[in-house]
């Protein structure tokens, strides 16, 4: 799970202004799923730039970003969304396109996004 903290930048009035290499801390989480990662309050607070740096440190693992007021129910692969937002799902389609330049910043090519509301069923499965 992320735990809000950035590593390099300090300035807690500008937080994660860039897609950064090692930026994000992240933690063990609850243990619910172990294949994919989740941040919350995801629309609405902002946080793609975090997320998106999440996904290019750990390759393998597809991001999901769950917004405030909504929920994703997941068994066995399916996730159905509830609530009154959005979910966003992130996954690298080329890891071999992922590079970092001289100041830590990351590149990437094909990323895909999906974005997801109430009643919407879609199925997830990481590379664990």
């Amino acid at each position: 799970m992320l735990t809000g903290n950035e590593i390099i930048n300090k300035d807690t009035n500008n937080s994660f202004i860039d897609i950064q290499k090692g930026n994000v801390e992240i933690k063990e989480g609850l243990g619910f799923v172990d294949h994919f990662i989740v941040d919350q309050h995801f629309v609405k607070r902002k946080r793609q730039n975090r997320l998106v740096s999440v996904l290019l440190d750990h390759l393998k693992y597809p991001c999901v970003g769950i917004d405030e007021s909504t929920a994703l129910i997941y068994k066995n692969g399916e996730c159905r969304v509830v609530g009154e937002s959005n979910v966003l799902v992130y996954k690298l389609q080329n890891i071999k396109s992922v590079k970092i330049n001289k100041n830590g910043i990351y590149s990437a090519k094909s990323i895909n996004l999906d974005i997801y509301v109430d009643g919407d069923v879609f199925f997830l499965r990481g590379k664990k």
